[in-house]
């Protein structure tokens, strides 16, 4: 049979009181150190992180700064953008015209051409025009018999489909006898669009 035995302490327990008798000022003192650093390094913590903020505020002021002349820029640069579309489609359209235009004045050259090459030398052309299909001629004959002969030419050289002498006025210049004529005419269109 196994009998057990229990230790019993029976040395009476120092009271707290007498073990914290020395001790207190330097716990209190080691505790407020801890409190005070603890307290310390929460406010650098909160410091380091207000200057954090406010570094990365300043930096999205000025971000936000940048993007509105940005914006400003870009705002700006669409409108000349515009302008110049413009601008650029005013001066497509004009040189489309001036490109037509010469396009007629060339062809409308080489008609002339041939026609200056048919006539007399005593036909002088005043004034040329054209509408369309359908041309003017204004001049002056020093001798009235070159007149039909010149009509037939012009006739016959396949640019005209009709030309006929549509009026002659007789009058004396400088002691010579002169025949003002109007000639109209209509082009030929396959013609037309050859010289054309």
């Amino acid at each position: 049979m196994t009998v057990m035995v229990e230790r019993i302490n029976l040395v009476p327990r120092k009271p707290l009181s007498s073990k914290l008798k020395g001790k207190p000022p330097f716990i209190i003192f080691f505790m407020l150190v801890l409190v005070i650093v603890a307290i310390q390094g929460q406010k650098i913590i909160l410091e380091k992180k207000r200057a954090r903020i406010i570094n990365t505020t300043h930096k999205l002021e000025l971000s936000i700064d940048n993007h509105a002349k940005l914006m400003a820029r870009y705002a700006k640069q669409k409108e000349e953008l515009a302008r110049l579309e413009e601008e650029h489609s005013a001066i497509v359209s004009r040189v489309s015209r001036l490109e037509g235009l010469q396009q007629q004045k060339r062809n409308f050259s080489s008609l002339i051409e041939m026609i200056s090459e048919t006539m007399p030398s005593s036909v002088i052309f005043k004034k040329i025009s054209f509408n369309g299909n359908s041309g003017v001629f204004f001049g002056e004959a020093r001798g009235y018999e070159d007149l039909p002969d010149f009509v037939e030419t012009l006739k016959s050289n396949g640019s005209f489909a009709t030309i006929s002498l549509t009026g002659i006025n007789r009058a004396t210049r400088d002691g010579e006898m002169i025949f003002e004529f109007v000639l109209t005419g209509e082009l030929i269109r396959s013609t037309r669009d050859k010289t054309l």
